[in-house]
């Protein structure tokens, strides 16, 4: 579902955190983890659950995460979780309530003040988000508007965040008071899926045109927009892991979304970057749970024509296998995380150039870029996206002392970027 040549520029026009803003800190670049999931994995393993994620958090150092999205964890585990990314360097967002999203809904303060009491009894400076709803539908905004009044009063000195998706963007940012917001564009779905986009062209729209909108939105309302791309699996009816941890999807299942490739993973960070995200936290660190004895009935779908008619190779399902080993694209986001954390300060502060410049004597039609400048008169830089999926993109440059701050280079007259690929133009200083 992906395959077209575009490269963007674009816009990153990035406002300091309300609450956190007096605290220097990189741009958040970082992973989701369903809490179940890690122990589940530990057990599969035969490790203690502090060893197991000691270790795949020492993982997430190696590939430049700097944030961990945490999720159904509670007062009991969260210590343990904080300690460990303090020791990695590894920043925190957890759940502000106890147990899974259904609790963030209650319409009685008193259970909810106590739960959040809880959870801020064993909070530490590690933490530096609430997490006070997963996908919320826009019924659920008087109550959050509540939650989120609540947890300001009990710890003001942390930021209120949630998860949206596409649907409930205008829904809910604005109506409740937030200090961050992600949205979870997945936009991989399996072949033929008539549920979602499953082409490179339709992916691609999809993504971008959700971010833009959401971004949009965010800076309205001054919440700190985040995106949550996509580095799962998903499958209705059966499926199995290899040895190698590979997931396969069984014939006569439903894969509903597929794990993105290389290429793919690439792109959803320039593209996130391109919307003007200030934080990117890719779901999901672990593959989907090991299926259980007799859980696997084939789904019962009017789509029948999708189904799968023989056992199809999904990839790894996740960052991690189950045996909490790296993948490829986890790889690859530890070649680029590190990139936007070194030049953190120049996308938090940047806003669109008032005026494009004129670096390009010959661009691909595919390629798109946007200029941005630091506030007031100060460095102007160039974001690059290749949408082609399967060829790399040359961008012949006509100015110069121009250096692309993703693979180094100075002095560029040409730059080839790789597909799903991307470029941060700067021109050097004399």
């Amino acid at each position: 579902m992906r395959l077209t040549g575009v490269a963007l520029f674009f816009l990153v026009s990035l406002f300091t955190m309300p609450l956190l803003a007096e605290k220097e800190r990189e741009m958040p670049v970082g992973v989701y983890l369903s809490w179940e999931l890690a122990n589940a994995y530990a057990e599969l393993n035969g490790r203690p659950i502090t060893e197991f994620l000691d270790g795949s958090l020492e993982l997430c150092r190696q590939k430049g995460v700097n944030t961990l999205w945490v999720t159904n964890i509670d007062p009991g585990d969260l210590p343990m979780v904080q300690e460990l990314c303090h020791k990695h360097a590894i920043r925190l967002v957890a759940n502000a309530c106890e147990g899974k999203a259904d609790s963030y809904y209650v319409d009685e303060a008193a259970p909810l003040r106590a739960s959040l009491e809880r959870m801020h009894a064993v909070a530490t400076s590690t933490l530096d988000y609430w997490i006070i709803s997963d996908e919320p539908e826009g019924r659920h905004v008087p109550n959050l508007a509540k939650y989120a009044g609540l947890l300001r009063q009990h710890d003001p000195g942390r930021g209120c965040a949630l998860v949206v998706t596409l649907h409930m963007i205008d829904q809910i940012i604005g109506k409740v008071p937030l200090d961050m917001a992600a949205v979870d564009p997945y936009p991989f779905f399996g072949p033929d899926d008539p549920n979602g986009p499953h082409t490179a062209e339709a992916s691609i729209a999809h993504f971008r045109r959700v971010g833009e909108h959401f971004v949009d939105v965010c800076r309205a309302a001054a919440v700190e927009p985040w995106m949550m791309p996509q580095s799962f699996a998903e499958i209705w009816g059966g499926y199995r892991y290899g040895e190698d941890g590979m997931l396969f999807a069984q014939s006569g299942s439903y894969l509903h979304w597929m794990t993105p490739t290389v290429e793919q993973i690439r792109w959803q960070v320039f593209e996130s970057l391109r919307q003007g995200a200030q934080g990117i936290v890719f779901f999901q660190l672990f593959p989907t749970m090991l299926p259980a004895a007799g859980s696997q009935a084939m789904p019962d779908v009017p789509w029948k024509d999708v189904l799968l008619k023989k056992e199809t190779a999904a990839g790894f399902g996740a960052l991690l296998t189950i045996y909490g080993k790296t993948t490829p694209q986890f790889d690859e986001l530890g070649r680029l995380y590190p990139v936007l954390k070194r030049h953190s300060k120049l996308f938090r502060e940047a806003s669109p150039a008032p005026a494009v410049p004129k670096w390009f004597s010959s661009l691909p039609e595919k390629v798109r870029w946007a200029a941005f400048q630091m506030h007031g008169e100060g460095e102007v830089f160039v974001v690059l996206v290749n949408d082609d999926f399967e060829r790399p993109a040359v961008v012949r440059l006509s100015a110069e002392h121009l250096a692309d701050l993703v693979t180094g280079r100075s002095q560029c007259t040409a730059i080839e970027l790789p597909p799903g690929g991307g470029a941060i133009l700067v021109q050097e200083r004399r």
